[in-house]
């Protein structure tokens, strides 16, 4: 594994990356999750594809990571009510609304962008 000096470090693209997930988390009350990954109905078999999901206790922030899949499938009953949802891209910091309210039925595929990788935040 190479080492790098301070100055040649801060300039890799991770420490970018590391800048993204921050403001992404800080926006949100993320003490209040609660590992949920059960509520992952579509689950890959392979361990380098498995999907994280956290909620909070009271249902009304959920976010879920999709390492590099195509989809995740939520069981949305286990959620207080209907909700927005959005899609964040941590190599790039740029969201992407889904459009509408996402309703509080049985199951929801959210389809990843076409865009990269990006984990879902409802």
């Amino acid at each position: 594994m190479p080492t790098y000096d301070y100055e040649t470090a801060l300039n890799r693209p991770s420490v970018t990356h590391m800048n993204y997930m921050f403001e992404f988390f800080s926006a949100l009350r993320w003490w209040t999750l609660e590992p949920c990954h059960d509520l992952v109905k579509n689950q890959a078999d392979s361990w380098m594809q498995k999907m994280v999901l956290a909620k909070s206790a009271t249902g009304d922030l959920a976010v879920a990571y999709l390492p590099d899949n195509t989809a995740i499938t939520i069981d949305m009953k286990a959620l207080p009510a209907a909700m927005r949802a959005e899609w964040f891209n941590p190599t790039t910091g740029v969201y992407q609304t889904v459009p509408g309210t996402v309703p509080r039925t049985d199951l929801h595929t959210f389809a990843r962008p076409a865009t990269g990788k990006m984990p879902c935040c409802c």
